[in-house]
């Protein structure tokens, strides 16, 4: 999750959804019931800046996350 702006409403919208998140960290993808998990993980800067300019978007402030 990202946020190209360094608001306050910016990082509220940052912090609901994390809480939101941490509140129901479980996604179901089908009818079959498949879920992925959602996990706050750091992730090193240099890998962060490689996929920002990889999808050529401008760095800007997130929240990492990976899906188990």
């Amino acid at each position: 999750m990202a946020t190209p702006a360094d608001t306050v409403e910016a990082f509220a919208s940052l912090e609901a959804a994390q809480q939101a998140i941490h509140d129901n960290p479980i996604l179901i993808l089908n009818a079959a019931g498949a879920q992925l998990k959602v996990i706050a993980e750091q992730v090193p800067n240099g890998d962060l800046a490689a996929i920002f300019t990889a999808a050529r978007l401008e760095l800007t402030i997130c929240l990492a996350y990976v899906l188990r």
